[in-house]
């Protein structure tokens, strides 16, 4: 059984509840409708079931059944009627060992291949393609600025204030899977900056999303360090 926060509980989240504490704000922020009791666990590195029935019994989480990250409506309302998450099935080697494609690596050396694949260059680029997209004049300067940032900080800044834009533009839904794939972009080493900024800019209904993706290649004491930081600064 997986959890996942509901409408409510991003409004928590957004309006920084006082009535969370900083594990129960933790577990709100990287519950996705994927991980289960002990997945949740492990990141806040002890028992939680206390907290998650305190947060189900406020009606910030609900248990889920094997949604994807479609289980929520634009709007952030968990679906009533989502589908389960459908995997791709396997193909079949050729026998004669040609025409395949090589799986993906797995276990250290993937995520030593995906840390590698990250860059300040990659996610400038990704950015850059969205905003030319964006038929705004607002879009255009920011894409200028973006594009003449010296340094890595003023980079990180400046994508924080797209993220916002793009918020604005095309709503949180949007916003969202912009995070995620920054998530699996932005080098390790500036997670935590740009985690720090997205908490400063009020944005917490992305940062799931943010967190979600980097999980997918970050070690799990790295991304705990990290969700103890975004709890820290909340």
């Amino acid at each position: 059984m997986s959890f996942a926060k509901t409408e409510r509980g991003r409004a928590a989240l957004r309006n920084r509840a006082e009535d969370l504490s900083a594990v129960e704000r933790q577990i709100l922020i990287v519950s996705n409708g994927h991980r289960d009791e002990k997945d949740l666990a492990t990141l806040m590195c002890r028992p939680v079931d206390d907290e998650i029935d305190r947060l189900i019994a406020l009606g910030y989480l609900a248990r889920t059944r094997g949604l994807g990250h479609a289980d929520f409506s634009p709007t952030g309302t968990l679906l009533d009627s989502a589908r389960p998450v459908s995997r791709p099935r396997a193909r079949a080697a050729n026998a004669s060992g040609s025409g395949g494609r090589a799986a993906p690596p797995s276990g250290a050396a993937g995520v030593a291949a995906s840390q590698a694949s990250r860059s300040m260059a990659g996610a400038k680029m990704y950015l850059l393609g969205l905003l030319s997209l964006q038929r705004v004049p607002e879009a255009m300067e920011l894409a200028v600025e973006i594009h003449t940032a010296a340094t890595h900080e003023e980079f990180l800044d400046r994508a924080l204030h797209c993220l916002l834009v793009l918020t604005e533009l095309n709503g949180s839904h949007y916003a969202r899977r912009v995070a995620r794939k920054l998530g699996g972009t932005l080098p390790a080493a500036h997670v935590p900056t740009f985690l720090r900024g997205l908490q400063a800019y009020a944005l917490p209904e992305v940062v799931g999303a943010f967190i979600d993706e980097a999980s997918s290649t970050l070690p799990t004491a790295q991304l705990q360090r990290i969700v103890a930081e975004v709890s820290a600064v909340a």
